[in-house]
């Protein structure tokens, strides 16, 4: 998967508005329902044997998302501003699985691990043939982390920044460009 710098960045970028420029709140809610998909290591820590025992299976499924997502709305009834920032979550849901749908073994052409899309109704995974994300959480415990690592995180907020200046390109950290 890629990092939480990688999702967040993309989230900001997807909002559309400078989010930087935004209070603190708005861009701890971004930070939130983009990487809330992960929540599932949570999971997997407190009642699996590995933080991974549930990772990338209802969180990541359309099926599981789109089933959080009705009872959301249903909970958030006719508030109309309620209901905007529910849409503007699953918008931040999706980017999370589009962008999880590029992780693989190695970068290139190399298929990705995929995602069980369908899960719990289907465990076939649709995986993509392209590679931009390595898994940044699969380090056994090192006292300075593996070069590959090093380089996963820099490459995810290099490319973060350039989604963010493709997308929003006349303001990026509060700086107004010409």
């Amino acid at each position: 998967m890629p990092s939480p710098v990688f999702h967040t960045l993309s989230g900001c970028a997807f909002d559309g508005s400078n989010s930087f420029d935004q209070p603190i709140l708005h861009f701890i809610w971004i930070m939130w329902c983009v990487n809330a998909p992960d929540i599932d290591l949570l999971c997997g820590l407190l009642f699996g044997d590995s933080i991974f025992a549930y990772h990338r299976l209802y969180s990541h499924s359309l099926i599981g998302c789109g089933l959080v997502f009705l009872f959301l709305k249903w909970v958030g009834g006719k508030n109309v501003f309620i209901q905007r920032e529910i849409n503007f979550a699953a918008g931040l849901v999706l980017l999370h699985l589009i962008a999880d749908m590029f992780t693989g073994p190695h970068y290139g052409l190399y298929p990705s691990y995929g995602l069980r899309l369908f899960y719990p109704f289907a465990s076939v995974k649709f995986s993509l043939p392209l590679t931009l994300f390595t898994p940044v959480h699969c380090v056994k415990k090192h006292p300075i982390p593996p070069w590959h690592i090093i380089m996963s995180y820099l490459l995810e907020f290099i490319g973060g920044i350039i989604l963010l200046k493709i997308i929003s390109p006349r303001k990026c950290f509060g700086f107004k460009m010409p």
